[in-house]
């Protein structure tokens, strides 16, 4: 398993750090794919053209300021959300104007997803959508514009 040292002081040695100038990860969805159940993995700043599927209990923190940790999407949902517990945090969030327009920014179709400090936009569908009678997100000071429809 990859993992390189962060210059934030609340970093765990079991961490996976996501940077574009790192020779280890430089994609989320590597870091996802190669981390155990229960990881955490910081994403350094940078602009990350990703469509991330959540697939097992994890927490994606972003490791620098909203604005500069941006996740946007070439063709699909930004975020999708297959497993029942996630933590995501101080991301923004957009859809690219190309990416299809049967998407939204965050598609929660199941589980428990904790979505914090995020800057959410669309330029198609809502930012955010949820399925199913047992979906149950939290959504904590996020900031959500721009949803069309």
């Amino acid at each position: 398993m990859a993992s390189t040292q962060s210059t934030s002081p609340n970093v765990r040695t079991t961490d996976l750090i996501v940077s574009q100038d790192s020779e280890t990860l430089q994609t989320i969805q590597d870091a996802l794919e190669q981390a155990p159940l229960g990881s955490r993995i910081l994403v350094r700043p940078g602009l990350y053209r990703e469509c991330l599927v959540l697939d097992k209990d994890i927490e994606l923190i972003a490791d620098g300021p909203c604005e500069e940790v941006i996740i946007e999407s070439p063709k699909g949902s930004c975020l999708q959300m297959k497993t029942e517990h996630a933590h995501v945090q101080g991301f923004t969030l957009r859809s690219d104007k190309d990416a299809s327009r049967f998407s939204f920014t965050v598609a929660i179709q199941q589980g428990q997803l904790l979505l914090e400090d995020c800057d959410i936009t669309s330029t198609h569908l809502a930012c955010i959508a949820t399925r199913g009678s047992q979906t149950t997100p939290t959504i904590r000071r996020c900031k959500i514009h721009g949803s069309k429809d």
